[in-house]
């Protein structure tokens, strides 16, 4: 059997679409239970929040994981990145009021869920500035003065809309990614590598398909 972790919420309604389209069904999906079993018991599921899934993977708990290109980012792992899923896609921006102009602030004051990502956009930038780490309602902080801009994951943009905030940049997109610890999948190798030459497949079929409509 496959054990996979996966990022909570959209993610894993998209993967498990992905997954009944070429052959793994979950008849038994109890509400509010963390793991489930396909029906040929090939496959089990274990759903986690995004920031845990690649130490579930690293520690070798799961064989593989799919989380988003940001938590990747944010909390770098020695994993194998098999495999962009072409699902949760969103953005990674720069954003905050339409009346700044971050090229005029000397030095830039920056909230984030995301403090690793916001730090080395500073770096690439060579901007002097800082970075506070808020865990939720981001979105305040520019509103309030504790910051001038945000970084943050962007989707619709209504959320930023709903405050009167705007994208200055997006400094990368996002999608999900199957990932894999290194030594797990050298020994297991042979069961894993069908398996994702198999969803690879259905999404290159679907890719297709969608360029011919």
């Amino acid at each position: 059997m496959i054990r996979i972790a996966v990022s909570k919420g959209r993610v894993a309604k998209q993967a498990l679409e992905q997954l009944k389209a070429f052959g793994y069904t979950f008849s038994t999906f109890p509400e509010r239970q963390l793991w489930a079993v396909d029906d040929l018991d090939q496959l089990e599921l274990i759903f986690l929040k995004a920031q845990d899934v690649p130490l579930y993977v690293e520690k070798g708990v799961a064989d593989l994981g799919i989380v988003g290109e940001d938590v990747l980012r944010e909390n770098p792992l020695t994993l194998y990145s098999l495999l962009n899923l072409n699902i949760g896609h969103c953005q990674m921006c720069l954003a905050g009021s339409p009346d700044v102009i971050p090229d005029d602030i000397p030095y830039l004051r920056l909230a984030s869920k995301y403090p690793n990502i916001a730090r080395a956009y500073l770096e690439d930038q060579a901007q002097s500035g800082a970075v506070m780490t808020l865990q939720g309602s981001v979105e305040l902080a520019p509103l309030l003065g504790i910051s001038d801009l945000i970084v943050d994951l962007v989707e619709s943009g209504q959320t930023l809309a709903a405050h009167d905030l705007v994208v200055h940049k997006v400094l990368f997109e996002v999608s999900a990614t199957l990932i894999a610890n290194q030594n797990l999948y050298a020994l297991k190798r042979h069961l894993l590598e069908p398996f994702i030459n198999a969803w690879s497949y259905h999404i290159s079929e679907k890719e297709q398909a969608y360029e011919t409509l």
